[in-house]
């Protein structure tokens, strides 16, 4: 992705994708900040990271999350919303996680 900021080109190999707070189990940490976030328009994801070889995870770095927040939020059009995206710092694992139908 080019960072409009910096001009520069940043990648994201190591990115997995981006989960959206609600799709975490009712009760766990980002479930709640999620919610509290939503009340004041803000919508929160987290940016899942691949884990390596070994098994061991992978937190993507803050300035690579700086960067996604900035493109997120710059392409929004709907005046007082933003997007907030964290590195997983929670340690989800996939039974934390929701199946949306």
């Amino acid at each position: 992705m080019r960072d409009n900021e910096t001009g520069e080109v940043v990648s994201f190999k190591e990115l997995l994708g981006l989960l959206y707070y609600a799709c975490a189990k009712e009760g766990s940490p980002i479930r709640e900040l999620g919610a509290i976030a939503e009340e004041n328009r803000i919508a929160t994801y987290l940016a899942l990271t691949y884990e390596g070889p070994d098994g061991s995870k992978s937190v993507l770095a803050p300035a690579k999350v700086r960067v996604l927040n900035r493109l997120f939020n710059e392409r929004l059009t709907t005046p007082g919303k933003k997007i907030l995206i964290l590195p997983d710092l929670f340690d989800l694992l996939p039974v934390d996680v929701v199946r949306v139908k």
